[in-house]
């Protein structure tokens, strides 16, 4: 029986799960490494520190999370963020960029790499960006939910990512803390996701789920899970991700609803 039993649900039929099996060997405990041969036949494995737990389950529930999101269709993640895409205004670099989003999140109770990850597939990092249905800055909220947090001014990043962060913690404490269904209200509206009882079925609401939990899983493990996972089964303490990168506006925003 694994530690987190309720992290993992089994896949949509067609999703792609391509670092299922690491999720489960990490979820099952299973030693770094094999017992060794002795004198006196096979010698148990050493029992697993304590702090080697705790680390594997921190990852655990990344690669948990990983699993359960990538429930979506496969074309859900297709397009892999690029540093090329990042923009920023005259004035405004990347560290203090990265500076709001650890005092946002610090403040809210939030991954810092989730309201990155966030922030990049929403605007891809433009704060004067506009979507179609009228979402806007960094975060994309909408006119009234951007009232609703007395917002002064959407345009201006340090605002945004802090309002953004802000509608994205209420939202996970409106859906019991489940990231899936909190991402889909950020980009549907929690309307939607009330109606349906669940990520609603619209393509974009699916994608835009897809997308932001594949940029937050390689910002979480440095863009190479694979590894990420090798060095945590081999007790080294999990790292963080990069400080840098985006993709193009994937979302409606916050508030958004289907029309």
């Amino acid at each position: 029986m694994t530690p987190f039993p309720d992290v993992i649900a089994p896949p949509a039929p067609g999703a792609r799960v391509p670092f299922a099996a690491c999720a489960a060997r990490v979820l099952s405990g299973v030693p770094a490494r094999p017992a060794r041969a002795g004198r006196g036949g096979l010698s148990p494995a050493r029992a697993t520190p304590p702090r080697r737990l705790a680390a594997r389950a921190q990852v655990a529930l990344l690669l948990g999370c990983l699993c359960w999101l990538v429930g979506a269709p496969a074309s859900a993640a297709e397009h892999q963020p690029g540093d090329r895409d990042f923009r920023l205004p005259p004035g405004t670099t990347p560290a203090q960029t990265a500076i709001w989003i650890r005092q946002a999140s610090s403040r809210h109770g939030l991954d810092p790499a989730l309201v990155r990850a966030v922030m990049e597939i929403e605007s891809g990092g433009d704060p004067q960006a506009v979507s179609p249905k009228g979402a806007q800055g960094l975060m994309q909220i909408m006119p009234g939910t951007a009232r609703d947090l007395a917002m002064n001014d959407p345009f201006d990043p340090q605002e945004s990512i802090d309002a953004g962060s802000r509608y994205l913690k209420a939202q996970l404490a409106a859906f019991g803390g489940d990231v899936r269904l909190a991402l889909a209200a950020y980009n549907a509206g929690p309307e939607a996701v009330r109606k349906y009882g669940g990520v609603p079925p619209f393509p974009e609401t699916q994608r835009y789920v897809g997308l932001v939990a594949d940029r937050y899983i390689r910002l979480k493990t440095g863009g190479n899970l694979e590894a990420f996972v090798k060095k945590v089964l081999e007790g080294q303490a999990p790292g963080g991700g990069p400080e840098k990168g985006t993709g193009p506006g994937a979302g409606k925003g916050a508030g958004a609803k289907k029309p």
